[in-house]
């Protein structure tokens, strides 16, 4: 594993799960992140009516 990738599981993976956390309804998603070279971090959140 490469400082990249630590970075990633430290900072970046635990996001989905923290919004989880906050209500189920809402979702996320992320297509770039700067940890993995991206020129941002995209994260698309959403309300969903389950």
């Amino acid at each position: 594993m490469g400082v990249a990738d630590i970075g990633y599981l430290w900072n970046c993976k635990p996001d989905f799960a923290l919004v989880q956390a906050m209500n189920p309804k809402l979702k996320m998603r992320r297509t770039k992140t700067l940890v993995r070279g991206d020129d941002c971090c995209d994260f698309i959140h959403t309300w969903e009516d389950i």
